[in-house]
């Protein structure tokens, strides 16, 4: 069977702004479903500096198989260095990996 995964989470600044990418991210087939979630409120560093921000989360689900093309998606989208790690489902419905996979293979 194959591993469900959810990979990357990248993050952006607004709403409309994480929601394009997911919404062609889902539309396109790089990913079987994305989540646009937050604000959520980083601290981090960044070249440097620590500084936090207002952020929208968006993970999408992917498999195994597939994981370099949401990462694609994410850096022709959002950009070039987005969080792409990816985590699998350890646990779930029996259906879930297969569904994920026929939802985002087409």
């Amino acid at each position: 069977m194959t591993q469900a995964l959810t990979v990357p989470t990248p993050t952006t600044g607004t709403e409309a702004r994480a929601a394009a990418p997911a919404r062609s991210a889902v539309a396109t087939r790089p990913a079987a479903c994305a989540r646009v979630s937050g604000p959520v409120a980083p601290a981090h560093r960044r070249e440097g500096t620590a500084g936090t921000a207002r952020e929208r989360r968006m993970p999408f689900e992917a498999v195994a198989p597939r994981y370099g093309a949401p990462a694609e998606h994410v850096r022709r989208h959002v950009h070039a260095t987005p969080g792409a790690v990816a985590a699998p489902v350890v646990r779930g419905g029996a259906d879930h990996p297969a569904r994920t996979e026929r939802e985002a293979a087409g």
